[in-house]
């Protein structure tokens, strides 16, 4: 279970089922164990179909590094890595698509419309694993 999250980016990222795009870094080097630590404190239900992505990244209080799209099936997206640093990232799905489409054949989405939508999952994955906002995995008895 680990792995599988790396694996899956680095897997439709070979695939091109992936749009990079740069997000500005906050200036300096934060800790990721500061920025982890203020995440797992959060209740994530606060946010999940009552709030933006973007109300929830500004009160995580951390830049992240870099965006990464993530689509369900071919240029459909379904959620967004927000990536903090090699080993903490949070993945985030809309739950609307009011201010964008989900549609995009080119894979190149508007972050700013973006964080207008409500978030509809949050998951925190910290060290390979996922840590918070975690679906149960059907296969694991």
């Amino acid at each position: 279970m680990k792995y599988i999250y790396l694996i899956l980016i680095f897997y439709l990222q070979a695939a091109g089922c992936v749009a990079q795009n740069k997000s500005v870094a906050k200036a300096g080097i934060i800790n990721d164990t500061t920025i982890f630590n203020r995440v797992s404190q959060m209740n994530f239900g606060d946010y999940i179909n009552k709030k933006s992505i973007g109300e929830f990244l500004t009160d995580v209080g951390y830049s992240y590094s870099e965006h990464i799209y993530s689509t369900a099936r071919p240029h459909y997206l379904q959620f967004i890595y927000f990536v903090f640093s090699d080993s903490l990232w949070l993945e985030i799905q809309p739950s609307t698509f009011d201010n964008t489409s989900i549609y995009n054949l080119k894979h190149k989405w508007d972050i700013d419309k973006l964080k207008k939508e409500k978030a509809g999952a949050i998951r925190l994955s910290y060290h390979l694993q996922c840590v918070k906002g975690c679906k149960p995995n059907p296969f694991k008895q």
